[in-house]
């Protein structure tokens, strides 16, 4: 997913893409969040800070998946909630 900035250049296919994004967190798409926790720092601001946007309702500030860091302030944003060491060890295997 890493990939993703540099293949979508348009308007229309970022705005797209972010969707797609977006959606796929909100339905409990469990690959494509670990993917996204991984990749978001690759992604520009602009990406960046529409998706902790976008997500601001699924993200518990005093227990974030991850800390992201942009500029002016360069201060800490949280994205996402931590998952459970209850759901973590549901693992069906």
């Amino acid at each position: 997913m890493s990939a993703l900035p540099d293949v979508v250049n348009d308007k229309y296919g970022t705005s797209r893409c972010l969707k797609l994004i977006v959606d796929a967190v909100r339905s409990n798409d469990t690959i494509v969040e670990d993917a996204l926790v991984k990749s978001i720092t690759y992604y520009p601001e602009d990406w960046q800070r529409a998706l902790v946007e976008d997500l601001k309702d699924l993200t518990d500030p005093s227990n974030p998946r991850t800390i992201l860091y942009m500029p002016p302030s360069w201060d800490e944003i949280p994205f996402l909630t931590a998952h459970s060491k209850e759901e973590e060890e549901d693992l069906p295997f």
